[in-house]
């Protein structure tokens, strides 16, 4: 559960924010509006921190369209029936943010100089939820089955947990780990086209 409050924070300015889904991209990629615009309005192009579905635009990998489907469902609930926040990884443990150290830090792009690399917060059924009340998309995905993880040395209060999830997933044989072919991936012969060359 997210331990810090991100009610009437600026995202850009603050590291942590309330959000209004813009847009569903995969597994692991989301569009958000900023409730508060202080410094700015630009939409925040979220890279979900410490996971990484498969693939399911451009080129498409086995359960890429189940995790997208995944991500999209519960985004959309919390969209409509309850409340989305994002923060920025903060490479900080709950017990150094006790001692006085500022939870909040800004957000940087990732590589790709466009998205920021985000912990996703949501209640799917409770608007204006407090912060306590708000639970680790990025977790349930990789709890789910949906998810490998990756890198998560910024949030090491999160990190075993993490494993431990991925874990389960396997112990489970859930999705990602089910030894099963995907049923939606397409099968036969396809050649890959680029719209450039069309």
């Amino acid at each position: 559960k997210l331990t810090y409050d991100y009610k009437g924070k600026d995202f850009y300015k603050d590291g942590i924010g309330e959000m209004q889904l813009k847009m569903v991209i995969d597994g692991d990629t989301a569009h958000f509006y900023p409730v508060v615009t202080t410094t700015s309005d630009e939409p925040v192009k979220s890279r979900y921190y410490g996971i990484d579905t498969p693939e399911s635009t451009g080129k498409i990998q086995p359960y890429g369209h189940a995790a997208s489907e995944f991500n999209k469902e519960k985004l959309l609930n919390a969209s409509t029936n309850g409340t989305i926040g994002v923060s920025t990884p903060n490479g900080l443990t709950n017990e150094q943010i006790a001692n006085g150290a500022n939870p909040y830090v800004l957000p940087s792009p990732d590589s790709t100089g466009s998205r920021y690399v985000s912990l996703v917060w949501i209640n799917e059924t409770k608007k204006n939820a407090n912060y306590d009340e708000l639970i680790l998309l990025n977790l349930w995905i990789v709890q789910g089955g949906y998810s490998w993880v990756k890198a998560v040395g910024d949030i090491p209060e999160y990190a075993p947990t993490f494993y431990q999830a991925e874990q389960q997933a396997k112990d489970l044989k859930l999705v990602l780990f089910s030894g099963v072919d995907d049923p939606d991936m397409p099968t036969g012969d396809y050649v890959l086209a680029n719209l450039l060359e069309m």
